[in-house]
């Protein structure tokens, strides 16, 4: 006996979008609408009508399927489910079912079937899968960089990249939260403007520090076909190298105006002086001898200025190596001494040396460490005052497993507002020697750069009018023999 509806509910089941049905519990179709009828038709070619029973004309493939979520409901579940539909027609569709019963005095009377086909539904779902799924694995695969996806109140949806990852974050942690707090819990509440702006349509780009490191975020709106904003796209980089490169560019600039500057500047003196004293020798040649002793002295001028341009620049180069050769490096220390000795004679300065040790080889480029020496000898010599001492020392530290070499003068010392500077290049701390001496400006950065290349430390004490001291510490190989001075 079929259901007697009230007309309401009929009324409801003809007008509904979605397929129903009303089903007694042996599955007896008692009421339904015309696209349930129409769907049950084009998927499996069967015709359904109020009163036949759906177990006995479904395809025997498809009755065991509907039969179990109707039994469910039978028991009084609520019975939902998703899936894919190929019927007997070759029609496919995505549904979605609901099989609802209907109680009446604890009783199960009746089951009502609410029947969608979802198959839009589920293909726009596939491509956002397969849009996210794409889009994660981009920003996954994007060295130092992470990107967020917004909707229009600027809370997360998607978070994903690697730089966060990197620093021990999981981006899907800020999924559903606000990119304001965010950014706030970051410290960089200064990302807030340019959200504002991105907020009212303006595509934004701003560069900041975090740490560190240096960051530049694009914050674009997205639009909807109708030209409105639903969302919005944050794509973070990491820049930190770029901007030391950057840095090391500039660097490489100032470096090239300051060698352009001294080019220009101290190269023209003795040129200068060279092209006068070629014409006095021409108008006094009984006096050409001097002459020529002058200019002597100025073409090495010019060639001491040009060689140290070229030493920092070779020195510079990223691929640069320093070849090295076990050196006795006592003995090289007394043979520069003595050839300095010639030029501290001219002041009336006394060079001392002194030793914990009689032998020492280390592993050294024997030319480019006489080269730190030799400069480390001519600036004491340089900056003291006539008949004072200069010492050179070298001490063979073994439990620290390191040799310190000292050279120590009593001269005019350096102030406290020059100190910082004393190892860069074409520093402005370069001073005339307490007799007139000029300074390029660059001995000092060679010699850190050379120490350096030998795995070493450099460092200065001085006081201003008192004096300054240069150490140099360098490690000694494993297999060092040391010849102490008593033995």
């Amino acid at each position: 006996m079929l259901i007697n509806f009230n007309i309401d509910l009929q009324t409801f089941i003809d007008n509904s979008d979605d397929m129903i049905g009303v089903f007694d519990t042996d599955f007896k179709l008692l009421a339904s609408n015309p696209k349930l009828a129409d769907t049950y038709f084009r998927s499996d070619n069967i015709r359904i009508k109020n009163g036949v029973n759906m177990g006995s004309i479904l395809p025997s493939e498809k009755k065991s399927f509907w039969s179990d979520q109707f039994t469910r409901a039978l028991k009084g579940e609520i019975v939902r489910s998703e899936f894919p539909y190929e019927g007997t027609t070759g029609q496919f569709y995505y549904m979605e079912n609901m099989y609802k019963p209907i109680i009446e005095k604890d009783e199960v009377k009746y089951v009502m079937q609410v029947l969608k086909v979802i198959t839009l539904r589920k293909k726009f779902e596939e491509k956002i899968q397969t849009s996210e799924r794409t889009y994660r694995h981009l920003a996954s695969n994007i060295p130092n960089s992470d990107i967020f996806l917004l909707d229009q109140k600027f809370n997360v949806l998607i978070a994903s990249g690697t730089e966060l990852r990197r620093q021990g974050i999981d981006p899907e942690k800020f999924v559903g939260r606000n990119m304001y707090d965010i950014a706030d819990e970051f410290g960089l509440k200064l990302l807030w403007e340019y959200y504002d702006k991105a907020r009212n349509g303006i595509d934004s780009q701003v560069e900041f520090t975090h740490g560190d490191d240096f960051y530049l975020d694009d914050i674009i709106p997205l639009r909807d076909d109708k030209n409105q904003i639903d969302g919005y796209i944050i794509f973070s980089k990491k820049i930190t190298e770029q901007k030391l490169n950057e840095k090391k560019l500039e660097k490489l600039n100032q470096s090239k105006d300051n060698i352009l500057g001294i080019v220009a500047h101290d190269l023209r003196n003795p040129i200068t002086a060279i092209l006068g004293l070629a014409d006095l020798i021409k108008n006094d040649l009984p006096n050409a001898e001097k002459y020529i002793d002058l200019i002597n002295r100025s073409c090495k001028t010019s060639l001491n200025i040009i060689t140290e341009l070229l030493d920092i620049s070779e020195l510079d180069r990223s691929d640069y190596t320093l070849n090295k050769e076990s050196v006795e490096i006592i003995a090289l220390l007394k043979g520069l001494i003595e050839s300095n000795k010639i030029l501290a004679n001219d002041k009336e300065l006394d060079i001392q040396f002194v030793s914990n040790t009689k032998s020492l080889f280390i592993h050294l480029n024997q030319n480019k460490f006489s080269r730190v020496l030799n400069n480390l000898l001519g600036n004491a010599i340089k900056f003291s005052h006539r008949k004072q001492q200069i010492l050179v020392s070298a001490d063979v530290q073994t439990e620290r497993g390191t040799v310190i070499i000292k050279v120590q003068d009593s001269g005019i010392g350096i102030p406290e507002n020059l100190k910082s500077m004393i190892f860069d290049k074409f520093t402005k701390a370069g001073r005339k020697g307490t007799e007139g001496e000029k300074s390029l400006g660059l001995g000092m950065s060679i010699v850190k750069r050379i120490v350096e290349l030998h795995n070493g430390r450099i460092w200065m004490e001085s006081k201003e009018n008192i004096g300054t001291t240069i150490f140099i510490e360098l490690d000694l190989p494993k297999d060092a023999v040391i010849q102490n001075a008593n033995a």
